[in-house]
């Protein structure tokens, strides 16, 4: 019986509309990315030479007025800034060899079969990498990877009297050093994010709390039995800074559990069986009225605060991973395929975000 095959321009349509359906159900073993689908935040076809966006940097003062007369300055002031970051991306290459191919023309389907294998396993295995990039710094190495988590968070030692590491980063052109602009009055004997002063001040430096800080409370400086003083310190100043509540607190696996076995018998944690697509798959454990969760490629000792709403995966296609597919001629006909990511994260304010992490030397 003759053997049909389509055109390239229909097995690549079939094949992205499969890889589509394939890769969406995987984004269920990663917290982070299926948080953000959950939420909106993964965005299809953005274009442009960069990403552009325009953070607000200087909130608007209010002045006291004489009552009467009534003598107003209408002043124009600029409140925000242009940022950008590049494209990134990503691909990873399969062949299925001409012999296959011809072992396999007979039965009905069979082509698209050996397809469904080599999609199956390639989308496996780009996914399982990919997630892990969202952790990473975009800065670092060869400058390839997009812009992860870690992309904001670097430090220099402290912040003088304080108990939160010295932002040092650079991200989308900005510089995280606190007081770029701006001034700040730290409470008495205290360090920075304490007191009252400009948000220009810290608008974008992130919040690293050092949890083997030697201003914590008891004997040993370490996690377990630091974790629940730096987690409500960070809590704290980063809900009062940006006035607005973290939505998670996502922890390297081996800080959750310690976590676990350092509660007193008088304490306990409690398990949410919250409903919703954003929560399958995923045990999460409430403190202080906030989720606790992990997943794997966490960085080892470190645990970030987040709010997902500032966070976005920016993709330049209309999926998160295209396939591309030729035939080698050289090879006697060999099929190519490749699995392709254009595309970059983009956290809106480094300043939105804060970071739990071992700073100070354990012991100090």
């Amino acid at each position: 019986m003759a053997h049909y095959e389509s055109t390239a321009q229909i097995n690549t349509t079939t094949i992205d509309n499969y890889l589509r359906i394939k890769v969406e159900p995987i984004f269920r073993s990663s917290f982070l990315l299926n948080e953000l689908k959950s939420r909106g935040q993964i965005l299809y076809k953005q274009h442009g030479k960069t990403l552009v966006w325009f953070p607000r940097f200087r909130r608007r003062r209010i002045v006291a007025g004489a009552g009467n007369p009534i003598n107003i300055d209408f002043a124009n002031r600029n409140v925000r800034r242009q940022v950008t970051l590049p494209w990134r991306q990503y691909q990873l290459g399969e062949s299925i060899p001409y012999i296959s191919i011809l072992q396999n023309q007979n039965r009905e389907t069979a082509i698209f079969n050996i397809v469904q294998d080599t999609i199956d396993g390639g989308a496996d295995d780009f996914m399982v990498d990919f997630r892990e990039k969202l952790f990473g710094d975009g800065n670092a190495g060869t400058g390839k990877d997009i812009h992860g988590l870690e992309s904001i968070f670097s430090v220099n030692g402290l912040v003088p009297s304080s108990r939160v590491g010295l932002p040092n980063d650079n991200y989308a052109g900005m510089s995280t050093a606190l007081g770029v602009s701006g001034s700040w009055t730290p409470d008495a004997g205290d360090g920075w994010p304490t007191g009252t002063g400009d948000v220009e001040y810290h608008w974008w430096s992130p919040i690293v709390v050092d949890y083997q800080n030697a201003a914590w409370t008891g004997t040993t400086k370490n996690w377990q039995t630091t974790w629940q003083q730096a987690l409500n310190y960070a809590l704290t100043y980063q809900s009062t800074l940006q006035k607005k509540d973290v939505d998670v607190v996502l922890l390297n696996p081996e800080l959750k559990r310690l976590c676990s076995d350092s509660l007193e018998s008088t304490q306990r944690f409690i398990l949410s069986e919250k409903s919703g697509e954003a929560n399958l798959g995923f045990k999460r454990l409430m403190y202080e009225d906030v989720q606790i969760v992990t997943e794997y490629a966490v960085p080892d000792g470190v645990g970030y605060l987040l709010n997902l709403s500032e966070i976005e995966l920016r993709c330049m296609e209309g999926q998160l991973v295209s396939t591309q597919q030729d035939t080698d001629i050289t090879s006697g006909g060999t099929r190519l395929f490749s699995f392709l990511f254009f595309g970059n994260m983009l956290i809106r304010a480094p300043s939105f975000q804060s970071k739990l992490d071992a700073i100070s030397a354990l012991g100090t």
